[in-house]
């Protein structure tokens, strides 16, 4: 059903969403979350080509600049070339939480930042980001703590 592609959220209460598809990619499901009334939380899976992956970040770009109030958006980003990836989604006005010294995919000699956190600057000064070990996965867990 579905050919191992799947996505989902849990919450202990109910939060307005929706689904927005990329334009390209196979794994093309996005969730906009509404946390409260002027914060929204994105999240996604990024493909692991590079080529669509780029398409994926426009996109992300476009997303975030359309979307009035405070801005989280988290995912497994594949940015397998590294931080340099993200270079055109941060001159706008957005912030990385993650660290490179973090990593969020271990996997026998592999350690990289895959699983990222960014923000608008009028809500990172309130985010907390901390890189959870999973035993069982090669991807560790990410807790964004958000006060406000």
């Amino acid at each position: 059903m579905t050919r191992g592609k799947s996505n989902a959220f849990l919450a202990k209460q109910d939060f307005s969403y929706e689904k927005i598809l990329f334009s390209h990619g196979t794994k093309r499901l996005i969730y906009k979350i509404t946390l409260a009334p002027e914060i929204i939380l994105f999240f996604a899976h990024f493909s692991l080509n590079k080529r669509t992956r780029t398409r994926q970040l426009q996109e992300v770009q476009q997303l975030i600049a359309n979307t009035p109030g405070k801005v989280i958006f988290l995912g497994d980003f594949n940015i397998l070339s590294g931080f340099g990836e993200l270079e055109p989604l941060l001159q706008n006005d957005l912030v990385l939480l993650n660290r490179v010294e973090h990593p969020t995919f271990t996997f026998h000699i592999f350690r990289k930042v895959l699983d990222i956190c960014i923000c608008t600057k009028n809500i990172a000064q309130h985010c907390q980001l901390q890189v959870i070990p999973q035993p069982y996965s090669d991807h560790e867990a990410l807790l964004l703590e958000v006060d406000i």
